[in-house]
């Protein structure tokens, strides 16, 4: 294996005493390459994973009907984003530390045995609003069931605002 080459390389100019920093960075290197393939090889898994789970929810639907109300359709662009998203723990408590904040500003209190979760999934912006709106919403609830962007959100709120009735 190169890895086990360029790591025996590197140990002998160590004892050597020369030739040290030429031998240190084809070392690093060939472990980023390493690196590199193993975040393509992954990235391929989870691509499998997702249309393996897409072909069972199709199989799903054509044995036992429609799912209602069905989740909109993530894209392989969901997969890249949430990669980014936990790539770095940083990151990741971005979008916690936002959340639970939202839940504070809003005053919405969960209880002792209660978490909450958010799915990320990017899709494509619809022409019209009403693509947005759970036609399959149930009675004395709002017929929307997520989050999105804000300017897309507050047209989305003004229709959900008309159409309650007062």
């Amino acid at each position: 294996m190169e890895y086990e080459y360029y790591k025996r390389k590197l140990e002998e100019a160590i004892e050597e005493g020369r030739g040290i920093r030429e031998a240190a960075e084809d070392y690093v290197n060939c472990l980023l390459e390493v690196m590199s393939a193993q975040e393509s090889h992954i990235f391929d898994v989870m691509e499998r994973t997702y249309e393996q789970w897409q072909t069972m929810m199709e199989a799903y639907e054509a044995f036992f009907g429609r799912i209602k109300p069905r989740p909109p359709r993530c894209g392989l662009r969901s997969l890249e984003i949430r990669q980014q998203i936990f790539s770095e723990p940083e990151k990741a408590m971005i979008f916690s530390n936002k959340l639970a904040q939202a839940f504070t500003d809003a005053k919405i209190e969960l209880k002792d045995d209660e978490i909450f979760t958010c799915t990320i999934c990017i899709r494509k912006k619809p022409k019209y609003i009403t693509e947005l709106m759970d036609t399959l919403s149930s009675r004395g609830h709002p017929p929307i069931n997520f989050i999105t962007e804000p300017k897309i959100m507050n047209q989305l709120m003004e229709i959900v605002e008309k159409d309650r009735i007062r």
